[in-house]
């Protein structure tokens, strides 16, 4: 489930899980890419090859960031909509708990909570942004492939 409150536990897995990864994707792709090349060509085409794998990764997180900040905005600006004295739901006392419109710390409180959700939303859709651009690859991944395939 998604929420904001991340155990250590948690950070370690995802750091095991991203090391693994990396050494599962990122050498066989390696190797892909070059084993075409000219073993005289190897040293420009490696710093190329890097080059612009920085480049495109620079990119992506900027994008990304980007998505982040401003869907944060919009979203605290529709949980917002949400949050007036004639939804009756806000006065059910289950639902509000600490959250009260009539004073200023509930407020503050209750704007904290739609802060973290909206940013929590945010970073879904981000992860979203990865998981499109990760899909949209798999098709390229196949030509390249069949390149290699078809080395003589």
């Amino acid at each position: 489930s998604a929420n904001l409150n991340t155990t250590p536990f948690e950070f370690a897995l995802n750091g095991v899980l991203q090391g693994f990864a990396g050494g599962v994707i990122w050498v066989p792709l390696t190797v892909l890419t070059f084993s075409t090349v000219d073993p005289k060509d190897l040293d420009e085409t490696t710093s190329v090859y890097h080059l612009l794998r920085n480049i495109g990764s620079s990119f992506f997180i900027s994008m990304t960031v980007t998505e982040i900040v401003r869907s944060s905005q919009r979203n605290y600006e529709y949980l917002t909509e949400h949050i007036t004295e004639f939804n009756p739901v806000l006065k059910l006392p289950w639902v509000m708990g600490g959250w009260e419109m009539e004073t200023v710390e509930g407020l503050a409180r209750l704007s904290r909570e739609m802060g973290h959700q909206a940013a929590l939303i945010s970073y879904l859709n981000g992860f979203g942004m990865f998981a499109v651009a990760s899909a949209a690859a798999i098709p390229l991944i196949l030509l390249v492939n069949n390149v290699a395939k078809k080395k003589p």
